[in-house]
């Protein structure tokens, strides 16, 4: 547009990349979502803290930047994600959470040993049984270093890493045996919002697997191992040159090919095939359960907003010739690069669907706006459930009417903080479901509500009300409908017990600018897929 003789950009003038994660594939997807890219490198620079989204690598839980972020900015990480990006550290995490909640509970991660500290008890495992082992590097990725245990003496005393029990009956298709790169990604631990997106890469080796025994020297990579980094260097392995997502060729499939293939070649029902993906989204959720309480206390500790941070995770999961999944590993950075068309297609989807979830706020970039913002944010709930500037753990009750004392329900003792976090959740389920993610957490059916809540170490207020909400969304109480009909200026004045101030009139800040009462300064809470339209992949 043309204002006063100078060119302005509208929106996409308030949506700003901020890149410290120089890959040129994000950068481009960014760009044609309709972000202007920051290119300041300086952080002590006036404009280094404008920006809407940052895309980074993951910071250390020490970084001075994180305490930086403001309430409308999103990163694409959380803080310790490597809880889960670390195979020792995973290994770690879902020892204490089967400790917690059984055997039964915690079945799908191979018998697993940290080394050099559990090396002897490594090895009277391996004295005692006939399985053969897999050792792998305690932080490393692409297979680098991953080897095949047939040998005692394969192993190291001192070399730090992890060895677990081979699953040695894998599902084979042809002869091959296969992984599965599913995406999750988590929008808040408290509450706990996961989803899981519907698409995924099957990845093949590229050698006939045959069973290994012990003292052998079979042990090729290339039939053992799928990953892609490790496979695309075999003379075997064979590129896909199109996206036809149900098209099983090649040696990556997506993930619904795969459920093509089970149905019409391995003649499962769909009710079958709907029982191994309702069992691999178990196995995903109880691997980030397990590890929430960890992310909670880092959010604490570092002041972050319960929405300032996101995250995709790639997760690797193994069928096994029973059709059981198997959790193999977590993986923080995922590779978004595209080396095939279909991998443009399924991760192009991947990306702006995930954004369109998000809903990065578009806003403006004045410091000195924002600077007041954060001071007057300073009353509102942090992201341990406590509200600030003196007020008590337990938050500022609404004054509402007393309810009879025989119908008193959940909703009658929440905190403004509490009706803010619910209307954010519902708008961000509305996105979702515009979106190929399905939800995780809080669950869909009524019968994983209770048992998934079961699992969790600490049973947090945020998880308990958002779950109550998810049961009741359809078919709202009127007394609760009330609450959540009420503005932001009408729930402030509950909240002290005086009268509401007039509303602004038509010209004045429309309501759903400041929905929720959060940042004065938000325009709108957007997908940046709604501003520019990007072509989705053809999975549905």
């Amino acid at each position: 547009e043309e204002k006063g003789g100078k060119k302005v950009k509208g929106l996409q003038a308030m949506m700003r990349l901020k890149m410290t994660n120089n890959s040129s594939q994000v950068k481009r997807m960014h760009e044609t979502m309709g972000f202007e890219v920051s290119r300041v490198q300086n952080s002590k620079s006036k404009t280094a803290n404008h920006y809407n989204s940052w895309w980074a690598h993951p910071l250390g839980q020490n970084d001075k930047r994180w305490r930086s972020m403001l309430e409308h900015q999103r990163i694409n990480h959380f803080p310790g994600t490597f809880m889960l990006g670390r195979k020792d550290r995973l290994t770690r995490c879902l020892a204490r959470f089967r400790r917690r909640v059984g055997k039964v509970g915690m079945d799908f991660y191979p018998r697993s040993y940290i080394l050099p500290g559990g090396y002897g008890d490594f090895k009277a495992d391996f004295a005692a049984s006939k399985e053969i082992w897999i050792w792998k590097p305690q932080a490393s990725a692409r297979g680098i270093g991953i080897k095949v245990v047939t040998k005692m003496d394969q192993v190291s005393k001192t070399k730090p890493g992890i060895v677990q029990a081979y699953l040695s009956s894998p599902l084979l298709i042809d002869g091959y045996k296969f992984d599965i790169r599913v995406y999750a990604v988590a929008t808040s631990f408290n509450p706990l919002k996961l989803y899981i997106f519907s698409n995924g890469l099957v990845r093949f080796s590229t050698k006939r697997y045959c069973k290994v025994k012990r003292n052998s020297k079979d042990r090729s990579r290339f039939m053992h191992l799928t990953n892609y980094s490790v496979n695309k260097k075999s003379a075997d392995f064979e590129a896909r040159v199109d996206a036809d997502m149900e098209a099983c060729t090649g040696s990556k499939w997506s993930l619904l090919a795969l459920w093509k293939h089970l149905r019409e070649v391995r003649g499962m029902t769909t009710a079958e095939v709907d029982k191994v993906w309702s069992d691999m989204k178990e196995v995903v959720s109880k691997t980030f359960i397990s590890a929430e309480g960890h992310f909670n206390m880092q959010m604490g500790l570092l002041s972050l907003k319960r929405h300032n941070c996101f995250e995709i995770w790639g997760v690797d999961i193994l069928l096994d010739a029973k059709l059981k999944p198997w959790l193999v590993e977590v993986n923080t950075c995922p590779d978004l690069s595209a080396s095939s068309p279909l991998d443009r297609a399924i991760k192009g989807a991947l990306f702006s669907d995930t954004f369109s979830l998000v809903g990065v706020p578009v806003c403006s970039h004045n410091p000195n706006r924002h600077e007041k913002v954060e001071k007057a944010m300073q009353g509102q709930q942090g992201p341990g459930g406590a509200a600030r500037r003196g007020e008590s753990a337990k938050g500022t009750r609404l004054k509402k009417p007393a309810p009879p004392p025989d119908k008193f329900e959940w909703y009658d003792d929440l905190t403004a903080a509490d009706v803010t976090m619910m209307r954010e959740s519902e708008d961000e389920f509305r996105r979702q479901e515009s979106t190929r993610f399905q939800r995780l957490f809080p669950p869909v059916e009524p019968g994983a509500q209770d048992r998934l809540s079961a699992l969790f170490e600490t049973s947090r207020a945020s998880n308990r009300i958002l779950l109550q909400w998810v049961r009741c969304r359809d078919n709202i109480p009127p007394r609760l409908q009330d609450l959540l009909d009420m503005k932001p200026a009408e729930r402030e004045a509950a909240r002290r017990g005086a009268p509401p101030r007039e509303r602004p009139d038509a010209q004045g800040t429309p309501d759903t600018l400041v929905r929720g009462g959060s940042h004065p300064q938000l325009l709108r809470s957007v997908s940046a897929a709604g501003v520019a339209g990007v072509s989705r992949g053809k999975d549905g």
